[in-house]
């Protein structure tokens, strides 16, 4: 945002933070699995206020990626790069197998991960509401941070069951 109000290139300065994630992410997970962060990074950005799927990283998953996802989630959630939300819902029995949902703590980046997946979007330009609903999944990460920054007790997610 600095970049942006001194009138910088805020494009080329988000890049090259990614850019710099993506030389440490190869550093800490190795060359072999960074398609994988990748994946997770832009997963998140592309369903965000929606749920985490790990079929969303890579759709063709065996037992040991479905592991090595899991573990490099949890090390993006353990660094704070990426919120995790649990589900809950009308009882604890029911919010057993509810996927959880995630969301990138850098808007930014969250921005130029979906900038090439999603078309440029108005909330008052974009006539047809369907061409709107991928805000809503911008505007509920955003609104995850904020809670998270108000509180440590985290986020939790809540999903009801309509009959």
């Amino acid at each position: 945002m600095q970049a942006y109000f001194k009138g910088e290139d805020y494009r080329k300065v988000r890049a090259q933070i990614v850019a710099g994630n993506e030389q440490d992410f190869i550093r800490l997970f190795g060359e072999e699995s960074i398609h994988i962060v990748k994946g997770c990074l832009r997963s998140v950005a592309n369903f965000a206020g929606g749920v985490s799927k790990n079929t969303a990283v890579i759709p063709s998953l065996t037992t040991t990626l479905n592991a090595r996802i899991n573990e490099i989630f949890t090390r993006l959630e353990g660094w704070h790069l990426i919120i995790r939300s649990e589900q809950g819902g009308p009882s604890p029995q029911g919010s057993y197998g509810y996927l959880p949902k995630r969301y990138l703590f850098d808007t930014g980046v969250l921005r130029h991960l979906r900038q090439s997946a999603v078309p440029s979007i108005l909330v008052v330009g974009t006539i047809l509401a369907a061409a709107r609903s991928p805000l809503g999944g911008v505007v509920e990460n955003q609104v995850a941070v904020d809670l998270l920054r108000s509180s440590s007790a985290g986020v939790l997610s809540w999903r009801a069951r309509w009959k």
